[in-house]
């Protein structure tokens, strides 16, 4: 594990080498040079790792969000958002902001006959998170954007937000 100097670190970039991992992208030397440096293979994967040894996977490098100088995982924001009984499925995203830098950003998906306000939500998060991880603002959608796993495309809400701000 690294950090981002590339500095050994308990919370950082989960590295690994082995020839079983991968040679590279298929006819995409730009990709491969940017995944393998030094015969490492970046996973993009933040981890952290316990006195024992332990990894825990905390959050994608690209998903966490650098709001005010501070780092938060959209993974811990979401499972805030989940114990929400009205919310069946949450998305969290930083987008730009002239402040912060990058605004938490919250995107929710009401129960079938449930009703979400972004207000109560946010009081509802407030509880749990500290308060620089709480968002911004909170979108409520009928839907995600998935890819066909049914994993959330976050990009696509980050293309989709990023010039459509209300702060």
């Amino acid at each position: 594990m690294v950090d981002a100097d590339g500095n050994d670190a308990e919370l950082g970039e989960m590295l690994c080498r082995t020839p079983s991992v991968m040679r590279g992208y298929h006819k995409d030397p730009e990709r491969t040079a940017e995944t393998i440096k030094n015969g490492w293979v970046h996973t993009g994967d933040l981890v952290q790792q316990d006195e024992d040894g332990n990894l825990f996977f905390v959050d994608r490098i690209k998903d966490v969000v650098k709001t005010g100088g501070m780092n938060v995982s959209s993974l811990e924001v979401e499972d805030a958002l989940l114990r929400h009984p009205s919310i069946s499925s949450a998305a969290v995203v930083g987008l730009p902001d002239d402040y912060w830098g990058e605004a938490v950003t919250a995107f929710v998906v009401a129960r079938p006959g449930h009703e979400v306000k972004p207000d109560e939500v946010i009081a509802f998060v407030k509880d749990t998170l500290t308060v620089y991880k709480v968002p911004k603002v909170v979108h409520v959608l009928e839907s995600l954007p998935t890819d066909p796993q049914g994993k959330i495309r976050k990009r696509e809400l980050r293309a989709q937000y990023a010039n459509n701000r209300t702060l």
